[in-house]
């Protein structure tokens, strides 16, 4: 992948999907056949989460060290310079 100067790149796509039921009933009452229904209850809950990764690349310097911006603007200048005489040869 390639970005210009120092744009984020994100990645996503790992998904998590989690389901969690719970039951809740008054004792005794809940465990009645056919009228024990009116005192349960049940909820369930879905949730859903995406894990995204973002690059923000830097160029560093010869020695590693990051110089900021600065190296970047220069970087880009030394860039333009040896594209130029490609686009007049053609």
């Amino acid at each position: 992948m390639m970005t210009r100067g120092t744009a984020a790149l994100a990645i996503g796509g790992l998904l998590e999907q989690m389901e969690d039921v719970r039951e809740s009933k008054i004792p005794v009452l809940g465990d009645i056949p056919v009228i024990g229904q009116l005192f349960r209850s049940t909820d369930r809950t879905q949730m859903q989460r995406e894990i995204i990764i973002f690059i923000a690349p830097h160029i560093l310097s010869d020695s590693g060290r990051f110089e900021g911006r600065l190296l970047l603007q220069r970087y880009e200048e030394e860039l333009r310079r040896t594209e130029e005489p490609a686009d007049e040869q053609g």
